[in-house]
């Protein structure tokens, strides 16, 4: 078996050959989602609100300046809340904007199945 970072997906994931020939593809996020990588779960997480967000803005009356003024902040700080692909905002920022949307957040932990 061989294993190599793979130039052909932007050295984001790695590709194998196996001893009977058959080859494969990893990508990077499958590996981090495997081993349940904290920093990716946080990414994904304010990704989906994010993109909550955006759905809640689309049916919402207030204006990004009211939202910003609402939330004591700048409309450009808003514009960046609105950003599914900043990952370097906080995740309170988040929630305090869904807020002023009016929208309630739900999170959930159970046990893993077996």
């Amino acid at each position: 078996m061989a294993a190599f970072v793979d130039p052909e997906i932007g050295r984001e994931g790695f590709s194998n050959t196996l001893a009977s020939g058959a080859e494969g593809t990893v990508p990077v996020e499958r590996v981090l989602d495997y081993n349940k990588n904290p920093r990716y779960l946080r990414d994904g997480l304010l990704y989906d609100l994010t993109l909550a967000a955006q759905e809640r803005m689309r049916t919402n009356p207030l204006s990004r300046r009211e939202i910003a003024r609402r939330m004591g902040t700048s409309a450009a700080q808003v514009c960046r809340l609105f950003d599914q692909t900043n990952t370097r905002k906080l995740l309170d920022e988040v929630l305090r904007l869904l807020g002023v949307l009016e929208c309630e957040v739900q999170l959930s932990v159970r046990a893993k199945s077996a």
